[in-house]
């Protein structure tokens, strides 16, 4: 979930579908499960069994932290009105090439809004 096309393809479907080799999972499913698991890494019997220091915990914050951020960045509205916007929100998100940032959030973006660059007359 760290790279740049994963926010593309998580914001705009209307169901979206996580595929892992033959199976399917609702993501409606996932995001569900993340945050029961969220809530109860905050009980008490979680805390008591210090748990934290367990090895797949960082494995598991890292894979809560983007479920988090993808449910926040399917709550925003469907186009983003300007691409340095847009460009600031997934500034960590990596990308094979600095250009790809652009094109991988191009279609999250009003194309009829404020453009970047000045037109020749």
């Amino acid at each position: 979930f760290s790279r740049i096309w994963t926010v593309q393809e998580s914001i705009l479907p209307k169901n979206l579908v996580v595929l892992c080799r033959s199976h399917e999972l609702a993501w409606t499913f996932l995001a569900d499960a993340a945050k029961c698991v969220q809530k109860h890494l905050t009980l008490p019997c979680y805390m008591s069994h210090n748990a934290t220091t367990n090895e797949y915990m960082e494995d598991v914050n890292k894979f809560l932290r983007a479920i988090s951020t993808i449910e926040r960045s399917k709550k925003i509205d469907s186009q983003i009105s300007e691409i340095l916007t847009c460009l600031h929100l997934y500034r960590n998100r990596q990308a094979s090439q600095a250009h790809d940032k652009i094109f991988g959030l191009r279609n999250l973006v009003d194309l009829n809004g404020p453009s970047l660059i000045k037109e020749r007359v």
